[in-house]
């Protein structure tokens, strides 16, 4: 008896895999890509989400590609060599416009978080006239802001000044010390570091237009439907990094300290104003409003010329992100 017993055992352990029904510690990892301009609080869920373990409990792999521009990630996007971007609006706006079938599915920074930093010698935006001022893409959003920044102090593009690619926030800081541009759109706590070894602050591109959709999580609509599970799964783990944020200053602190490989104080700065402002969404809704405001832009430049301007919830979809709340 106590050998039919021994025999049942060892069926009913080998059963679940023979089924394909192995453990979810047991089961292969979905390996997702991701790509980045490049590493910012504007995309600091995602690595809150990898350190903290958010996206290993959901069977995830998240692998986060850096690439320069926002115009290549979405190329990439549309070749399906990424699953996800995390970029500005406008790359994206433009491509649909253009036939692509991609959406966003969840906002990462809801405001314009970025600081207009230059070499020391200038002591005013005034002064940046007939200077070259270094971007990560000449049609990108935090472009596009800057262009209004500038503007309303009397300088606006390319009348009064050169624009450069020059890529991601470390690379415009990089060229502002070595004198390859005058200034540069930084992201902070990378703003925090340089105003602190003597380049100066000029100015703050939410003081300018405060309330605008700045980084958003986008796919290809049809293949986030194909994979809606793990498109699903993949927006409860930001969720829980965006819940996590808030809820833990030290731990986000040392992962920001982590990623920026910045000093304790810039790290602190730097949440506080995030906290403060509520830049990240707890619950990942993008702000129709604010990509309004990015729709607005892209009229002025004459994105639309010709025919009516689309309204933001063509670029957006809300269904996928809604499942992933009602199941977190």
């Amino acid at each position: 008896m106590r050998r039919h017993w021994i025999i049942l055992l060892l069926i009913l352990t080998a059963l679940p895999q023979q089924l394909g029904l192995a453990p979810a510690s047991a089961q292969e990892l979905r390996r997702v890509r991701v790509a980045v301009t490049s590493p910012g609080m504007t995309n600091i869920s995602l690595y809150i989400a990898d350190r903290r373990g958010f996206f290993k409990e959901q069977q995830i792999f998240n692998e986060t590609i850096v690439m320069r521009s926002a115009a290549r990630q979405i190329q990439a996007l549309v070749a399906g060599s990424i699953d996800f971007s995390a970029q500005a609006p406008d790359p994206l706006i433009r491509a649909v416009e253009r036939g692509a079938d991609l959406t966003m599915l969840s906002g990462l920074a809801n405001s314009a978080a970025y600081d207009l930093v230059s070499d020391k010698k200038f002591s005013s935006i005034e002064a940046l006239r007939g200077t070259t001022l270094g971007v990560s893409g000449i049609n990108s959003s935090s472009t596009l802001l800057l262009q209004k920044m500038l503007a309303a102090h009397g300088l606006n593009y390319p009348r009064d000044y050169t624009l450069v690619e020059v890529g991601g926030t470390s690379d415009r800081l990089l060229a502002i010390k070595t004198g390859a541009i005058a200034a540069g759109v930084l992201n902070p706590p990378i703003s925090y570091v340089a105003v602190e070894q003597g380049f100066k602050l000029l100015g703050e591109l939410k003081n300018y237009i405060p309330a605008v959709q700045f980084t958003a999580l986008s796919a290809r609509r049809a293949w986030a439907y194909q994979n809606s599970k793990l498109t699903e799964d993949y927006l409860i783990a930001l969720l829980r990094a965006n819940r996590y944020l808030y809820e833990s200053r030290a731990g986000t602190v040392a992962i920001i300290r982590d990623v920026f490989k910045v000093q304790a104080d810039y790290a602190e700065r730097v949440y506080d104003y995030w906290v403060r402002e509520k830049v990240i969404p707890t619950d990942g809704a993008m702000t129709v409003p604010g990509t309004e405001v990015v729709l607005d832009i892209l009229e002025e430049l004459g994105d639309f010329k010709g025919k009516t301007r689309p309204k933001a919830d063509k670029y957006i979809d809300v269904e996928l992100l809604a499942r992933a709340r009602r199941r977190q």
